[in-house]
């Protein structure tokens, strides 16, 4: 009887272990060596989230960190104290150049004859060609005179590749005797207009100065509109007004060659 029981249960086992080589081969990779199942997509979300928050930890405890030692580094602060400087400077910009731009929507129309300058004369005796298109230069108050903006436009209104073109001429917001006496001290040659009472500045709107107004044969055609342009780039705009960019650039490239040429004849008469 226990023989029979034996044998009966050896032959169980048997069966059991062929079940389970059975299984072996119908199943090969999930019972190889060194291998494992590959995660579900519960467990690649969780891993992801473990990671970020580890990410989310350190970086918080990086600006804890950093917010506790910035008030003590001399560069911290004084990196922090630029970025507010400049970050002031470009509001401060900004508003400026809004506020501008408000105030030139007031200017006059092209087309427009300003009554106030009509038939005036320039108080350095220096006439004004009515054939010749007028670019005139608001500078405002004379005080100091702005020698240095009215000197190149003194070489404009002398040079040989303008002055059969177009005709500059100079606006003073001070008296007649005033600036004539100026005009006289620095000798300048080009029309020069007093305008004590701002008539003439405030018909043109001139909420910037220097700047600049073209004229065709008594009609204003063109106003410079940035006053960060300078001198060559106002009159640059112009002479493209007047001619196009083409002969704008040919012409300021012969003045550019003028001027060459004067320079090294006058360092050749001084050697």
């Amino acid at each position: 009887m226990f023989i029979r029981q034996g044998t009966k249960g050896e032959a169980l086992l048997a069966q059991q272990s062929r079940d389970m080589g059975k299984a072996k081969l119908a199943l090969p990779c999930l019972f190889r060596k060194g291998e494992t199942l590959p995660p579900t997509p519960r467990q690649k979300k969780s891993a992801c989230a473990d990671r970020l928050t580890v990410l989310s930890l350190l970086f918080l405890a990086l600006t804890f960190l950093w917010l506790v030692l910035a008030p003590c580094s001399i560069e911290v602060q004084r990196l922090f104290v630029a970025w507010r400087v400049r970050s002031y400077n470009a509001v401060a910009a900004e508003k400026a150049r809004q506020d501008l731009q408000q105030r030139l929507s007031h200017d006059p129309p092209l087309g427009i004859t300003v009554e106030s300058l009509q038939g005036k004369q320039p108080c350095n005796g220096v006439l004004v060609s009515p054939d010749l298109p007028l670019l005139l230069v608001v500078m405002g108050d004379c005080k100091g005179c702005k020698a240095g903006n009215v000197k190149v436009w003194q070489e404009v209104a002398g040079s040989t590749t303008w002055r059969q073109r177009l005709q500059v001429a100079v606006l003073f917001q001070n008296g007649e005797e005033e600036i004539a006496q100026e005009a006289r001290a620095r000798g300048w040659a080009l029309p020069i207009f007093a305008d004590p009472k701002g008539e003439i500045t405030q018909a043109l709107n001139a909420q910037f100065t220097p700047r600049a107004y073209g004229f065709v044969k008594g009609r204003l055609v063109w106003k410079q509109d940035e006053p960060t342009e300078g001198e060559v780039s106002a009159l640059q705009q112009f002479a493209e007004h007047l001619w196009g960019q083409q002969k704008a650039n040919r012409l300021l490239t012969a003045w550019a060659r003028e001027l060459r040429q004067q320079a090294w004849g006058n360092d050749r008469r001084r050697g």
